[in-house]
């Protein structure tokens, strides 16, 4: 079956409903259906229908998608910034070196035991404690942020985000010390899928409230027979009764890296031909026109 969509979001939409009305689903096997995708990004708004459906699901040997680095990275400075659910300490803490500023043990042992000394908070005893010319630059540079995000509050979550990797200049610093991935997990593709979840959202902290009710639900499933979500890459040698291979658009599936590489072309006929004989019974192919 041939499934086409307006958008990706449209797309996930249309998968799920689908999957309701396999057999397997109808049976409540829902082990044995997959969703097979060409780069992890594309998982995002499959795990959000799912998850708004009360349908169980399983990524395979990779990390949700609100859970991998770069976003976590990301999200962070918004709950630091706006101290979502009295994190904004914890938050501020895990960003101190994203991107790196230099700042090791004895930077943060000083600041604990200035927090302990004089009863306060981790960013308030930022504020406060006397540092090194060096340290005290970056410093100023990190609450100078959290502070033009406070003035911005307000302001749409996709605006603020872009804000963020403006200043911090993220995307070149991935690039440098974490690398961009590849063409499966690609980090970059993976901030630009996060940009794209914002748009619907008026508020950082409703967009924020939203993620952490997806964690909840996902946490709270607590089954083993859940749909299986992978990446082409990782579904060799697995099979399914019924298998709905996403995304089938040029720049994709074949990816966009093969367009001018015969050997990379070679590579995306054989991860086609990896999908679409995963399937026992039912195979499904799913494209989006815009």
């Amino acid at each position: 079956e041939v499934i086409d969509s307006l958008d990706f979001d449209d797309e996930a939409k249309r998968i799920v409903s689908y999957i309701k009305g396999l057999p397997t689903f109808e049976a409540n096997n829902l082990k044995q259906i997959a969703v097979l995708f060409r780069t992890n990004a594309q998982s995002r708004s499959i795990e959000e229908v799912l998850s708004s459906e009360d349908i169980p699901y399983d990524l395979v040997s990779g990390f949700n998608f609100y859970d991998r680095k770069e976003i976590e990275d990301l999200l962070l400075y918004l709950i630091a910034a706006y101290d979502i659910d009295l994190q904004g300490d914890e938050a501020l803490r895990k960003i101190m070196n994203v991107p790196f500023r230099f700042l090791g043990k004895s930077f943060f042992d000083n600041v604990k035991s200035y927090q302990q000394k004089m009863k306060m908070g981790f960013e308030e005893a930022l504020r406060d404690i006397s540092l090194t010319k060096q340290q005290q630059i970056q410093i100023d540079g990190l609450l100078d942020i959290i502070d033009q995000l406070r003035y911005k509050n307000g302001k749409n979550p996709h605006e603020l985000l872009n804000f963020i990797i403006g200043k911090i200049d993220y995307l070149n610093y991935l690039r440098r010390h974490e690398g961009e991935g590849d063409s499966e997990n690609n980090r970059i593709s993976n901030i630009k899928e996060l940009l794209r979840a914002t748009e619907k959202f008026d508020t950082a902290e409703s967009f924020l409230r939203y993620i952490e009710e997806l964690k909840t639900k996902r946490n709270e499933q607590g089954t083993k027979n859940k749909i299986i979500l992978s990446s082409i890459h990782r579904a060799k040698g697995l099979e399914w009764d019924d298998v709905i291979v996403i995304g089938c658009n040029d720049l994709i599936l074949p990816h966009g890296n093969s367009l001018f590489d015969e050997n990379q072309i070679e590579e995306e006929r054989r991860l086609a031909y990896v999908a679409i004989t995963r399937p026992k019974e039912r195979l499904a192919l799913s494209y989006v026109k815009q």
